[in-house]
């Protein structure tokens, strides 16, 4: 049977106060009348994404009465980046199941469970697709961190806390004064500056055009904001990134000229009526396409040898060694359980020739081909609730590996980013299985291919678009999209230059996130949990399951101070 899909409408949020410059508001600075003991805490988050969201869920925690401005530069506030109708449309698929979402108020399957058939049909959902384990579309994430701050906001205004939600209202400077931290916004309508106590900026993805690792001015199109990608003119399109971000652009492009059909036969694409048939590449350096979402219980199994427990205690014999001690310990768990169907691993075995062994079968096969075989496998994994051994200890040895990272010294971290980091990007980094689905509908209608660029290539423009070569291949593109995900930030690149590192901040370890030391005198605090800064030290740190930790430790942290006056 045919679907037809309409855009979900969005959840109408809390009111906006616009104020005027220069303003100290009562809202931040005035006593708490019902006691006149206390000043209300005056709390800034900086985005309004999930991040923020379980950030505000920690502080209206507290006891005491605290004041939370919230500042979203964009229209929507508590989707985020990737789940906004801003960015994203309503094909582009999450890559989380529903069970590993951490809650806000409510779980997600109840919040979905709780909807009426008309509201769960704008976001192309019935009653019986409704499951923990379902993958659901990005925009579906955005309307539940929307509602789930609408609801929360709301609690904690009975509660006695002042929120104040700020849509369409960018942070232009972040400056630290004597009594405070002040954050410099602008709106469309108005501009001012707002003193706080404290600040944690939670800014999420920053997507910007950029230069093939900054070395060229190569005009690629950045894959966020989508109406980007759908304004691309041309026949053949290149897509930088073969990982589900690299799917929503092909995605993107594919429906510009074709739908997508799901029946009994299962899925394949359908060119309208008046179109060209569009040529899209997929170019990344294996030239592979990544797993299908593959069936592991939750939570995952601790590994025999390679523990939290044991990183702590290898840890206390030094960061020398320490990498390669923990990293056999991954082999000798791996060995334990592997089969036949999985890679063949030896003890004295080095970090470069696993990540080889790893990836040896699906270099040797077709992508589509090895896209299609997995897929059944996948496919009836899920069905007989049976887990792939060796996988799922990857996937938690991924987790040991992310605790493991602050104890390395920087070559190891290297080493664990830039190789070992493959295989774990790669096992944890499946995708929903309609998303492989529609790949391989796309190269049965030859509209996609998959390149392989290797570790050497070349993207230069050319007076018809984008050149991607290497000394095996060239290919001419009218278009090059860039996928390839978010890079690491520093502090610096954050566009406030009132936080200049060693200038006016200092990083001083990193707990929940970065806390930002002011190196003058000020009342103030800062925090940072932008996952992009985070990147640089912490290589797995991505996903909603971080940003709830976050966010968490950010309001605690908060609160703390909240109950020492």
């Amino acid at each position: 049977m045919t679907r037809t899909y309409a855009l979900p409408e969005m959840f109408p949020l809390c009111r906006f106060l616009w104020r005027a410059r220069a303003t100290n508001s009562a809202l931040r600075r005035s006593p708490l009348s019902s006691s006149g003991a206390h000043r209300v805490k005056n709390i800034a988050i900086i985005g309004g994404g999930p991040t923020a969201v379980y950030t505000l869920a920690a502080l209206v925690g507290s006891k005491t009465p605290i004041g939370v401005v919230i500042f979203e530069k964009c229209s929507e506030i508590g989707s985020g980046m990737p789940y906004s109708s801003d960015t994203a449309t309503p094909s582009m698929m999450s890559n989380i199941a529903g069970f590993e979402i951490p809650p806000v108020l409510t779980p997600l399957r109840d919040w979905l469970a709780d909807l009426d058939r008309k509201s769960l049909a704008d976001m192309r959902l019935t009653a019986d697709d409704i499951d923990a384990r379902t993958y659901y579309g990005r925009l579906v994430l955005g309307r539940y961190f929307q509602a789930q701050l609408s609801q929360m906001v709301s609690r904690a205004r009975g509660a006695g806390h002042q929120i104040e939600l700020c849509r369409r209202t960018e942070v232009t400077d972040v400056l630290i004064k004597r009594n405070g931290i002040s954050i410099c916004w602008a709106s469309p309508l108005a501009e001012g500056d707002d003193l706080f106590d404290e600040v944690v900026i939670a800014t999420g993805h920053s997507w910007t055009r950029r230069p093939k690792d900054d070395a060229t001015d190569t005009n690629l199109v950045p894959l966020w904001p989508i109406k980007d990608v759908h304004a691309i003119a041309g026949d053949y399109i290149g897509v930088l990134g073969t990982s589900l971000s690299g799917i929503d652009a092909v995605v993107a492009i594919a429906e510009l000229h074709g739908d997508f059909v799901e029946d009994q036969n299962g899925m394949r694409w359908a060119l309208r009526p008046g179109h060209s048939l569009p040529r899209i590449a997929m170019l990344s350096r294996k030239g592979l396409l990544p797993e299908a979402d593959y069936y592991y219980p939750f939570p995952l199994p601790e590994l025999n040898s390679l523990t939290e427990d044991r990183v702590l205690e290898e840890s206390q014999q030094g960061q020398a060694g320490l990498f390669d001690r923990i990293f056999s310990l991954l082999i000798k768990d791996l060995r334990s359980v592997i089969d036949n169907g999985g890679p063949v691993l030896h003890d004295d075995m080095s970090v470069d020739s696993f990540v080889q062994t790893y990836f040896l079968s699906r270099m040797d096969t077709d992508p589509f081909e090895y896209a299609r075989s997995n897929l059944a496998e996948a496919r009836a994994g899920h069905a007989n609730r049976t887990p792939c051994p060796w996988r799922v200890s990857i996937l938690k040895a991924h987790e040991v590996f992310e605790m493991a990272a602050p104890y390395l010294n920087e070559a190891d971290l290297d080493v664990l980013k830039s190789k070992l980091g493959s295989v774990f990007a790669d096992n944890y980094s499946s995708v929903p299985h309609p998303s492989i689905e529609r790949m391989l509908a796309l190269h049965d209608m030859g509209v996609l291919e998959v390149i392989a660029l290797g570790d050497e290539y070349n993207v230069e423009n050319t007076s018809h678009g984008i050149k991607v070569s290497n000394g095996g291949f060239s290919h001419n593109f009218d278009a090059l999209i860039d996928a390839r995900g978010q890079r690491p930030l520093g502090i610096n690149e954050l566009g406030f230059a009132g936080l200049v590192i060693d200038k006016t901040v200092k990083e001083m370890g990193q707990g929940a996130g970065v806390h930002l030391t002011p190196l003058v005198p000020t009342t103030g605090y800062i925090q940072c949990v932008a996952l992009p800064i985070l990147l640089a030290r912490r290589p797995f740190v991505q996903g909603l399951a971080s940003c709830a930790k976050l966010g968490a430790g950010a309001g605690q942290s908060i609160l703390e101070r909240v109950s020492k006056g």
